[in-house]
C-alpha cells in the first residue's frame, strides 16, 4: 500500500531538519551539498518504509539511523593531499629524446600555406577592390573618389562585415537613381504600382556588391530595350544620367 500523506510530510519535515541542524552543527554548512544530503537521506527512508510497518515510530529510529551515519561520515577526516614536491619524486622520469645530427631540410616555395593571416585578408579583398573600382564606377553606383574611400576602409576587415555595409550603400544608390528615373519618365518600363513594388523588393534583396551589380545590369538592360521601343535614341545614361550606356 502507498504511504499515507501523514507519513509523507513525517519524513519530508523530519529528514530535512535533522540533517540541516547536522550541517550547521558541524560547521559545513552549504546549499548544495546539504540538499545532496537531503535528498540521499529521504530516498533510504522512503525504501525503508516500503518494506516495514509504516509507522512513526520505525521511520522515527531509522532515519536517526541514518542521520548518525552521516554524523560519522562527516567525522572522517579527508584523504591527505600529496605536496607537490612528494608528487613530482614520485612521477617516473620524462623520457630522453635523442636528436639525429644530420637533417634533411626541404625548403618550399612560398605559397598560400606560408601567408599570414593579415596576408590572407588582404587577398580576399582583392575580388571586392576590383568590382568597386570598375563595375561600379562604370555603372554608376558610385564615383571614382567614393570607391577609393571604400576600398581603403577595406584594410584590417574581413571581406564578409566591410561588404555588408558597401551592399547597403550601394542599395541606397540604385534605389535612389531608379526613383529619380521613375519620376522623369512617367515610370519607364515599370508603369504600373506592382512592376514598382517588385523592383523595390529586387533591390532590397541583394546581400552583396556582386548581387546589386548584376541587377543593375540587368536594370539598366530593361532601360535601353524600353527606350529603344519608344525611340528614344540608341543612348542613354545610366539610371539618372551619370554614364552613357553601350550596346
Amino acid at each position: 500500500m502507498p504511504l499515507s500523506k501523514h507519513l509523507i510530510n513525517f519524513i519530508e519535515l523530519n529528514t530535512s531538519a535533522r540533517v540541516v541542524m547536522l550541517f550547521r552543527t558541524a560547521g559545513k554548512f552549504s546549499s548544495p551539498q546539504v540538499d545532496f544530503y537531503i535528498n540521499a537521506v529521504k530516498m533510504a527512508v522512503y525504501a525503508h518504509a516500503a518494506n516495514a510497518d509504516k509507522n512513526v515510530a520505525d521511520l522515527d529510529a531509522f532515519i536517526n539511523e541514518q542521520v548518525q551515519f552521516l554524523r560519522e561520515a562527516l567525522r572522517k577526516p579527508p584523504p591527505p593531499i600529496l605536496p607537490p614536491r612528494q608528487v613530482e619524486e614520485e612521477l617516473p622520469p620524462p623520457p630522453q629524446i635523442t636528436k639525429p645530427r644530420h637533417i634533411n631540410r626541404i625548403t618550399k616555395a612560398p605559397g598560400p600555406e606560408s601567408m599570414n593571416m593579415q596576408e590572407k585578408l588582404e587577398e580576399s579583398r582583392k575580388p571586392l577592390r576590383k568590382i568597386l573600382k570598375e563595375d561600379c564606377v562604370r555603372l554608376g553606383l558610385l564615383d571614382q573618389h567614393r570607391a577609393g574611400q571604400i576600398s581603403a576602409r577595406l584594410a584590417g576587415k574581413k571581406r564578409q562585415d566591410a561588404e555588408a555595409e558597401i551592399v547597403s550603400e550601394l542599395r541606397n544608390n540604385l534605389h535612389t537613381q531608379i526613383r529619380g528615373y521613375l519620376r522623369k519618365h512617367r515610370g519607364g518600363p515599370w508603369t504600373t504600382p506592382s512592376l514598382q513594388e517588385d523592383l523595390r523588393l529586387d533591390i532590397a534583396n541583394t546581400n552583396s556588391v556582386h548581387a546589386v551589380v548584376t541587377l543593375t545590369r540587368h536594370l539598366l538592360k530593361e532601360r535601353h530595350q524600353w527606350e529603344s521601343k519608344a525611340k528614344k535614341g540608341l543612348f542613354s545614361n545610366l539610371l539618372g544620367g551619370k554614364l552613357k550606356f553601350k550596346n
